[in-house]
């Protein structure tokens, strides 16, 4: 019998979450890799109000659209999968997975939400957690990285260990774990999407912040790809100065930034998150319209190509 794939597979179907399926993926895989050890799960009925979050959650930002139209959902279905939950042992349970649902849960006004609880200690809980969270579509660049950084911390667990853990390479874990090397401000301009993590990695190849917050202005200001980034820093390098680089870059009209719907924003982020670099989506009148994965070297297309492979074959167990 073929073994379930246990590395991090996020199908395309996930990057737009509208059910309440892929909140429920870790819980299923859960169960069903854990058939033979199921008497530390319990299946309860509590009240919602005694269910408290993971102070040890590494996502930071919810989509506030989205938990309203999931509440609209469970008004109408109700929750269709337990949530997964730690007993505290003084009469309220944290939530190891399911925050999604339990926040949409409060503003459907459920007074009651259906729970598996697991067994765990500190440690365990923490773990569990944070993989929970990394195997999910929807975690910023820098909300994954901060997740690795918690697991080294705290488990002193080596770059390797974490990368068998989550199912990604040791590399792909490295260059995630950069990412907060960055200063603040670039920090902030990733989180926001005024960046893409392909820019943020072209940055880090800067000596000091200062040469970094520099090159992101130039970037914001003329909304430069990720090949015009690399060209500046690899410019940087060659010590030449700012206005003879500033003169050497052309525009690409074709990606000028333009406003779109708070809908279309969502999609372009999330995908951008997910292959690393700038995705636009444009949309016509009559429902019509184009998504364009843009990349910029042989390197980003052979990466697309084999993250896009990764969701396949996953799909396919």
């Amino acid at each position: 019998m073929m073994s379930r794939k246990t590395g991090l597979g996020r199908g395309l179907s996930a990057l737009i979450p509208d059910s309440q399926q892929n909140e429920e993926n870790y819980v299923e895989d859960k169960m069903q890799t854990n058939q033979e050890s199921t008497s530390d799960l319990n299946i309860l009925t509590v009240n919602t109000d005694n269910i408290k979050p993971n102070p040890n959650q590494p996502r930071t930002e919810f989509n506030e659209q989205e938990i309203s139209e999931l509440a609209s959902s469970i008004k109408e279905h109700g929750i269709l999968q337990p949530l997964l939950v730690s007993d505290q042992k003084n009469g309220t349970f944290q939530l190891i997975a399911g925050e999604r649902r339990w926040r949409a849960a409060k503003i459907a006004n459920l007074e009651k939400i259906p729970v598996l609880v697991k067994e765990t200690n500190p440690q365990e809980l923490l773990e569990l957690a944070l993989i929970e969270n990394i195997q999910r579509a929807d975690l910023s660049a820098l909300e994954e990285a901060t997740a690795y950084r918690k697991l080294a911390n705290d488990f002193n667990l080596t770059q390797q260990e974490i990368a068998d853990r989550v199912g990604k390479s040791r590399t792909t874990i490295t260059n995630i774990l950069r990412l907060l090397e960055l200063p603040a401000t670039i920090q902030e301009s990733l989180t926001s999407a005024e960046i893409t993590e392909g820019h943020a990695r072209a940055l880090l190849g800067l000596d000091t912040h200062e040469d970094m917050i520099n090159v992101l202005n130039l970037i914001i200001d003329g909304n430069l790809n990720v090949r015009q980034t690399e060209n500046i820093v690899k410019n940087q390098r060659d010590h030449k100065n700012p206005t003879e680089i500033e003169n050497t870059l052309t525009k690409d009209p074709s990606i000028e930034l333009e406003t779109m719907p708070p809908d279309i924003k969502h999609i372009s982020v999330t995908l951008q998150r997910l292959f690393g670099t700038k995705v636009t989506v444009q949309r016509a009148k009559d429902g019509s319209g184009t998504l364009t994965i843009h990349f910029y070297s042989e390197e980003e297309y052979e990466g697309i190509l084999s993250r896009l492979i990764e969701e396949e074959n996953h799909d396919n167990y």
